[in-house]
Order: structure tokens, then sequence, then C-alpha cells
């Protein structure tokens, strides 16, 4: 299980969460491994931003596959995280919006590689106990020329990849 948190540096709630998630964890009770990601974007989070400063990138863009070891500063980010990501069995990217918002589990559906991506990726969008909400990834379903479309949003390529995989939204973007 790969859990990813602060890939845009104004977002700290995630890592916050993350950080708490772990803490009660009683590993002689668990099976497998956990990798948990607290800050994806360091330099993002240093200036809180959204993205990083020195290029620009939004970190939850197509960077993870194929890595791009030798590109950006974003890139070669992403290329340090892209290892764990290919061999998760489940992926959670954690979010946070800034208040008033609405928690939500997002899932990519049509971006899935076959029904039992789609079937594990609803069950655990569902068992995090937000609203699941079914994005699209076709350009004209939301703002892509601001937003980039969602089909190269980490989860949404973690799908297609077979990897069961949900991003979650969290609200208090600003706090931890």
């Amino acid at each position: 299980f790969v859990a990813t948190a602060a890939a845009h540096g104004q977002e700290i709630v995630g890592t916050g969460a993350l950080i708490a998630a772990v803490r009660q964890l009683e590993p002689t009770n668990m099976r497998g491994t956990l990798v948990a990601v607290m800050v994806a974007n360091p330099l993002a989070a240093a200036n809180a931003t959204y993205s990083t400063p020195y290029d620009g990138m939004n970190i939850c863009s197509p960077l993870y596959w194929p890595p791009i070891p030798n590109g950006t500063i974003t890139q070669r980010l992403a290329s340090f995280i892209s290892p764990a990501l290919q061999r998760a069995d489940y992926y959670m990217d954690l979010h946070g919006n800034a208040d008033p918002a609405a928690q939500m589990t997002m899932m990519y559906l049509d971006q899935c590689s076959d029904d039992a991506t789609r079937s594990e990726t609803r069950r655990i969008a569902e068992a995090f106990g937000f609203t699941p909400v079914d994005m699209l990834s076709n350009a004209e379903a939301h703002n892509a020329a601001i937003l980039g479309t969602t089909s190269g949003y980490p989860t949404a390529i973690a799908n297609a990849h077979g990897i069961p995989a949900i991003m979650v939204e969290l609200t208090g973007n600003g706090t931890m």
C-alpha cells in the first residue's frame, strides 16, 4: 500500500492525517508493506505553493509512468517516488481543500484497466467513509486548460496500470 501527501505545498492536511494514521498502526498486526510518502513535493511544501516554484510543474501530472530521472526538478522528485507506486497493490493520494469545502474520495473509474481494478477502486473509495465521486477524464467535463486532464493524475494512471487507487480531498488544507 502506497500513500502520498503534500503533492501541493499548501495542502499539508494530508501530511497530518498520514502521520496520525502511521502512529496508530500496530506493526505486529500488519501484513504487507506500507510506503507513506509524507511530503511528495518538499519544494512546493517549503514554499507553500501549489506547484514546484523552480520549474512551475505540478507533481500530480503524468510524471510517474514513465519516470524522467534526468528531467526538471519536479520530474526528478517524481522519479524518486515512482518505483514505490509501480509496485503498489493499492494507492491513495491525499490532498486538501480550503474551507468551506466538502471532503470526498475521487475515483477515476473510466481509467481503470479492467473490471477488477474498477471494482476494487470503488470498494476502497466507499470504505474510506467520504462521499465517493467518479471523476471523468474528458477535457470537457472540467477546466482542462487550468487543471490538465484527469487521465494524467497519478491515481488515474495507477488505475490504468491495474492498481486500485483513490484521491482523497480533505478539508482544512493549511493545517496539519
